[in-house]
């Protein structure tokens, strides 16, 4: 992942609500000037663009500052956090209360992912597996822990059948190289 700063950027200003800011324009056009091949970040203290490559075409795929992405970040983990609370007959339908140590665990991986990673959506099923997934324009993922405490990264493409599942001994296994397939497959 390459870095670049974006340095002295103000927000401007416009009559017309419907035109970007000229520091979205800027930075903008600084993301696209860079390589096209590799995934990279521009930064500056108040905004941050992700840029991905696929097929030869550049796509913004988040855009924030790095303060709104903690925030979001920080929903996420408080949201998991809140089904520690959750008991039996949660959903009104008998639903299986998950176990705070599985949903511990969804936390402990979640905090060893980027920040500018794409930022999943918490969910729980009825019979108490804990996870969260990402769904991306053709590609699907999940990551979560079943009622019986087995941890998987599940990847699919939506336009072809089945998928890869990756068992995880503990949220340690998140890796390097774990986040880079799951990166590499959300872009």
């Amino acid at each position: 992942m390459t870095s670049t700063i974006i340095s002295g950027i103000e927000r401007g200003s416009s009559n017309s609500s419907s035109a970007p800011p000229k520091a979205l324009v800027l930075a903008l056009a600084i993301a696209m000037a860079g390589s096209a091949l590799n995934p990279h970040i521009q930064e500056s203290p108040d905004l941050r663009i992700q840029t991905n490559s696929h097929d030869g075409v550049l796509q913004i795929s988040s855009i924030g500052t790095k303060a709104s992405l903690e925030a979001q970040w920080a929903r996420l983990r408080s949201r998991l956090a809140a089904f520690k609370e959750y008991r039996l007959n949660w959903n009104g339908e008998g639903g299986v209360a998950p176990n705070p140590e599985h949903v511990e665990a969804i936390l402990q991986a979640l905090a060893r992912l980027p920040i500018d990673m794409s930022i999943p959506k918490p969910m729980l099923s009825d019979d108490g597996e804990v996870g969260v997934y990402w769904s991306s324009g053709n590609a699907f993922a999940d990551l979560t822990i079943d009622s019986l405490g087995e941890m998987s990264l599940y990847l699919r493409s939506l336009d072809e059948e089945g998928g890869v599942l990756k068992v995880l001994p503990s949220p340690d296994a998140i890796d390097e190289r774990v986040i880079h397939e799951l990166s590499q497959h959300l872009a």
